[in-house]
């Protein structure tokens, strides 16, 4: 792990980031998976621009194997409702937003058409319903808006059930229809794996 201090946080990069990279690259060959990671860069720069306007302190910024984590010096109970909000969808309005100016200013380069679809899907999926996505963080936080405590904590327990089930189920059929994309697949392990760890 190698860690760069700043005056306010830190910046923590996992030699499973880089390895993920690597794979990428290796798999990838015509480099769009470069592209993805991209796009969950400017993903995370959605969520970082909102924290930094709505004067949330970062604690620390992780690079690993599975994506980009903010980390918060509060713990998000400690944080009102609408600025939670705004940071959840700040990442994939950033996205959206990039994808619209692709197709605005340069709707006659292909290339640049390709990365703001990137972009869009990266938005969209990060708006699924499932706990390590902001969707899914989207879902809880209305949960615990809208209901007492311990319905709240019921409703996310059972999120995560329907979650692995659904998981489960589109590997399977994923599999069974010769589906071949390594990328996806290592994607929803990742987001298997951590609907049990959440």
């Amino acid at each position: 792990m190698i860690e760069i201090s700043f005056k306010n946080f830190r910046i923590y990069l996992s030699f499973s980031f880089f390895a993920t990279v690597v794979l990428m690259m290796m798999f990838n060959l015509s480099g769009y998976a470069l592209w993805g990671l991209y796009a969950c860069l400017i993903h995370e720069a959605g969520h970082l621009t909102a924290m930094i306007i709505t004067e949330q302190r970062i604690k620390k910024l992780v690079f690993y194997g599975a994506g980009i984590k903010i980390v918060q010096d509060y713990h998000d109970f400690l944080i009102p409702f609408s600025v939670q909000a705004v940071i959840l969808f700040s990442g994939f309005l950033m996205n959206f937003i990039v994808y619209v100016v692709c197709l605005l200013f340069f709707k006659n380069n292909s290339e640049a058409i390709l990365f703001g679809t990137i972009n869009c899907i990266i938005g969209v999926f990060n708006l699924l319903p499932l706990n390590c996505m902001d969707g899914g963080k989207i879902l809880v936080l209305i949960f615990y808006r809208l209901c007492d405590y311990s319905l709240a904590l019921k409703l996310e327990k059972y999120l995560r059930h329907i979650n692995i089930f659904l998981i489960i189920v589109i590997i399977a059929v994923m599999a069974v229809s010769g589906f071949k994309n390594v990328t996806l697949y290592l994607t929803l392990v990742y987001i298997l794996f951590s609907a049990f760890i959440i």
